[in-house]
């Protein structure tokens, strides 16, 4: 394995392939292309928020560091969020998100970042994420409603958009 490196233009058909496989299953299916065009832009300043691990020269592990700043009683904090996180399937549990994360606290303290926000794509994630330096800073839940279960409920009131 290659060491982890700041992604370079020229990089961007290699990184959304792998993010394509991991995520969708489909490494040519353009899902990542036509969900965030503007984020995909082949140049060093929109690669360069993304850093990666190579194996022969084919990229195997990547992660995106994206910070923005706010304004909180007159003190500017860096906020940044932490996306497309993955491991090509065929080199998962070998380590390399540790060494990936080591890299990210690093760039992150360089930029003078103050928070860093990233959220699991998978429940089971958020322990891996956790072992991984990250702490859980917020619960989330999902519940499915059907309409039948209120429609008929004198108690609430529904409106159609």
């Amino acid at each position: 394995m290659s060491k982890i490196e700041k992604l370079k233009a020229g990089e961007l058909h290699e990184l959304l392939s792998l993010l394509n496989l991991c995520f969708k299953g489909d490494p040519d299916g353009g899902y990542f292309e036509k969900s965030l065009p503007k984020l995909w832009v082949d140049d060093d300043l929109h690669m360069g928020k993304h850093y990666g691990i190579k194996d022969d020269g084919k990229l195997v592990a990547a992660f995106g560091i994206y910070p923005f700043e706010v304004l909180k009683k007159k003190k500017k904090l860096t906020f940044a969020t932490v996306g497309n996180v993955c491991t090509h399937p065929d080199y998962r549990g070998k380590g390399l998100m540790k060494g990936l994360f080591e890299e990210l606290f690093k760039v992150a303290k360089g930029r003078g970042i103050d928070y860093l926000f990233l959220v699991p794509e998978e429940g089971y994630l958020f322990k891996i994420y956790e072992n991984l330096g990250f702490e859980n800073g917020f619960s989330y839940s999902e519940m499915l409603v059907f309409k039948s279960e209120f429609s008929n409920n004198p108690n609430i009131e529904t409106q159609k958009l």
